[in-house]
């Protein structure tokens, strides 16, 4: 208060002594306002600065990523920032989590791998992309009973008895309340090797957990007349694959952030969550495989359970690399496209690349092993293949170039071509570098349409609408790989088929309407086309799942649909060693993506929509 006092007394002394002057009446007026005003100003203009300090600072602090430099997920943290500084495209589906119940009043399942049920064995019927490594598929089977899922989501079990099976038991799979969007026509089944445990991954969309999932359901098939429920897991994500090895389950699903969700302060807000029988977790960092710059917000996770208990074992995830996925015996590979764009002048060059990363997954505990480049992107997963440690790859290269040219204020484009061709490449997965490579093999402006490998081979499809040169690689020495090729053959195959005896099977078309199914050979100086079956005006699956191969007999089953009627038929070609005959043309209700067939013993045994049948055959 002294102080206070003193130095308005000083204030009050200078003012006396500036009004007493009376030569300084007038500009002091004037000095008094302008004063005022300067006073007035400064104190606004503090308070401006103030303000600002305590709204500017927090602002800064709050959208700074600095304060999470702490964070395990900091370098995750730093690359999603940036992502979303570049590219914020819109909305995003949500993120997913694994969620672990036991149906009501149901006991806990048993799926009892290692031992088979009395008088009933496993047989394999999808023709698997790996040996050893299960796909799920619509239809599996042992040796007393087919299991067959229709599009409506109803499990038939049918007896295989010749002209006397029949169905012996349906359970109609359902989800609970509060779940909508379930498709049954996107679902596959696994069953067990003791065959008392049939599995259904099944897409759904959750309004408990608001986002889309995957729903696990484990069937009690010991009685098929009498089917019950038994564990259920929900992963949360959009299904995108799984397989079934050594008893267990590998889930794969992808989703991808919802910016407006992401708080950098949570890290469950921008990182994959699993939950299991034993709570929530969320997945390491060290478990996160991401790219040096991240190309998009899509994660695709790897979930690992237990065949019996459906715990969780292991979980990663992949960042960015959202596009094809291979499983081997030991690893997962999955691949992220991207394009270099390289400017000369006005004259622009872009150039496809796929980066392939590696997780191991064979130990139970997923374990990033690096990632490599290759030009051109890659069609499907069939396009991978790994042996004795080197991974095979078949891509195709797309180049584009054109000339900005400058309008006013905006530029365009001119002058504008592409072209594209296919390159084989041999990655050494010790070192994740490309070992040996084929580049350009194929004629300019064609395009990879099926890969095929078998042991040290590889078989290429390429093509420009419907010209269609098959090449064949022998990769046993791949500091020396050799190729041929046949000539132009009218159409392409949309799958490759390793046939018995050196041959080779294409599934395609001629032309838009018409299916087309040829044989190939090799000989010492080529490959050639030994014949062919043709059926017009028809439509086809290109699942390669929807396909029924039998090496042992050489016999290709599939589904067709008739342009003109509507109508679906499953058909059976044999190869006889010279030609394609047909054996079996029957109608059968549904989309032929969703039919399915087999032989055994004489029969053949056909799964429709909503039908069953079975014919009687004989092989030559």
């Amino acid at each position: 208060m002294k102080k206070k006092w003193i130095d308005a007394m000083q204030y009050a002394d200078d003012r006396y002594v500036l009004e007493a002057d009376p030569t300084s009446a007038v500009a002091g007026k004037k000095r008094s306002r302008h004063g005022a005003l300067i006073t007035i100003a400064a104190v606004v203009c503090l308070m401006s600065i103030l303000l600002g300090v305590f709204i500017i600072i927090p602002y800064f602090q709050k959208n700074s990523i600095r304060q999470y430099r702490d964070s395990e997920y900091y370098v995750l943290i730093q690359k999603l920032n940036q992502l979303k500084k570049e590219t914020i495209k819109g909305d995003y589906n949500t993120g997913g989590s694994v969620d672990m119940e036991i149906a009501p009043g149901m006991p806990e399942g048993d799926v009892g791998m290692p031992n088979g049920a009395p008088g009933q064995s496993y047989e394999e019927i999808t023709d698997n992309q790996v040996i050893g490594i299960v796909e799920g598929d619509r239809i599996k089977r042992s040796d007393k009973y087919i299991y067959y899922l229709t599009v409506d989501g109803t499990l038939n079990v049918y007896s295989i008895e010749g002209e006397n099976a029949q169905r012996v038991g349906k359970y109609k799979v359902t989800v609970s309340n509060g779940v909508e969007g379930f498709s049954a026509a996107q679902c596959e089944i696994y069953l067990s090797k003791d065959c008392k445990t049939v599995t259904v991954m099944m897409p759904i969309y959750s309004y408990d957990l608001g986002m889309n999932c995957l729903r696990i359901k484990q069937l009690d098939v010991s009685d098929p007349a009498a089917i019950k429920e038994k564990n259920e897991v929900t992963v949360g994500g959009n299904y995108k694959s799984s397989r079934l090895t050594d008893g267990k389950f590998l889930v794969i699903t992808d989703y991808s952030l919802l910016w407006d969700d992401v708080d950098y302060s949570d890290e469950t807000t921008f990182v994959p969550q699993i939950e299991g029988v034993d709570g929530r977790e969320t997945i390491a960092p060290d478990r996160i495989v991401m790219p040096e710059k991240l190309s998009d917000a899509y994660y695709t996770v790897v979930v690992l359970l237990d065949g019996e208990s459906m715990e969780t074992l292991s979980s990663a995830a992949f960042l960015s690399y959202s596009e094809e996925v291979y499983v081997s015996a030991e690893n997962i590979f999955a691949t992220r496209r991207y394009s270099d764009i390289v400017k000369k002048g006005n004259l622009v060059t872009t150039k496809s690349h796929t980066e392939i990363s590696m997780l191991f997954y064979k130990e139970s505990d997923f374990e990033p092993k690096g990632s490599v480049h290759v030009e051109g992107y890659i069609k499907d997963r069939y396009s991978l293949d790994e042996k004795n440690g080197i991974l095979r790859a078949v891509t195709t290269t797309d180049i584009s170039q054109y000339r900005e040219t400058s309008y006013g204020d905006s530029v365009g484009s001119t002058n504008w071509h592409s072209t594209t061709s296919a390159n084989l490449y041999c990655i050494d997965l010790s070192e994740m570098k490309v070992a040996a490579e084929v580049i350009g093999f194929a004629p300019s402006g064609e395009t990879v349409q099926s890969v095929r490998y078998k042991g040290d081979y590889a078989y290429v499809c390429t093509a420009v609408v419907f010209t269609d040169p098959v090449f064949f690689f022998d990769l046993s020495d791949i500091a020396n790989i050799t190729y041929k090729e046949t000539e132009e053959i009218e159409g392409f195959s949309s799958s490759l088929v390793d046939f018995e005896n050196g041959k080779l099977l294409g599934v395609g078309r001629t032309d838009w309407s018409t299916l087309k199914i040829e044989i190939y050979e090799e000989d010492e100086e080529e490959i050639k086309s030994l014949c062919k079956y043709q059926l017009q005006d028809v439509g086809y699956s290109t699942d390669y799942k929807a396909y029924y191969i039998d090496r042992e007999n050489q016999l290709l089953g599939l589904g067709v649909r008739d342009y003109s009627t509507g109508d679906s038929y499953y058909i059976l070609l044999h190869f006889d060693g010279n030609k394609l005959e047909e054996l079996i043309k029957t109608q059968l209700k549904g989309d032929p993506t969703y039919q399915r067939g087999f032989y055994k013993d004489g029969f053949l045994y056909m799964c429709g929509d909503s039908d069953f049948k079975v014919e009687n055959i004989t092989l030559a």
